[in-house]
């Protein structure tokens, strides 16, 4: 299991040791879901799903094998990406990119870190499935990402 709060000021060789300790080639991967329904606002939820689209489609760019769980908006629990992979340094990389996208580390505590583009990566790629341009690999999250940044009806 490989919970990705617990990488913060990890190094991407550090991270590589991590992935390589791994007895086989299945992963666990869980990303923090920061937000809630109901205690959240719906453009954190959106961005906290954007998040764990990017996640997923990062991660099975690499995977032979790949699963999600489904984390409803209203739940307050990581989200669960399972994966089979032999390319363990691929894995190390999404994984030192995702603690930058999360927030987890920032550039100022792991020396070499270029985050310039993270944000911007993760939004195109939201773009790109919602213009059709790529099919996503988490269409759930999609789904609560275009939900969540739609202005919320009055009556």
């Amino acid at each position: 299991m490989i919970d990705l709060t617990a990488l913060s000021g990890t190094s991407i060789e550090g991270i590589l040791n991590i992935v390589i300790q791994n007895d086989s080639e299945r992963y666990e991967v869980y990303v923090p879901k920061s937000t809630q329904q109901y205690f959240s606002d719906r453009i954190a939820i959106a961005d906290d799903y954007a998040k764990a689209a990017y996640s997923g489609h990062l991660l099975s760019l690499i995977s032979e094998s790949f699963i999600y769980e489904e984390a409803v908006p209203a739940a307050h629990e990581s989200i669960l990406f399972e994966i089979e992979t032999k390319d363990t340094s691929g894995l190390a990389q999404i994984l030192f990119d995702l603690t930058f996208i999360y927030g987890i580390n920032s550039d100022s505590e792991i020396e070499d870190a270029d985050v310039d583009n993270y944000d911007e990566d993760l939004w195109q790629y939201i773009d790109d499935v919602q213009t059709k341009k790529i099919i996503p690999v988490c269409p759930y999250f999609i789904e609560i990402v275009t939900e969540f940044s739609e202005e919320e009806e009055t009556e």
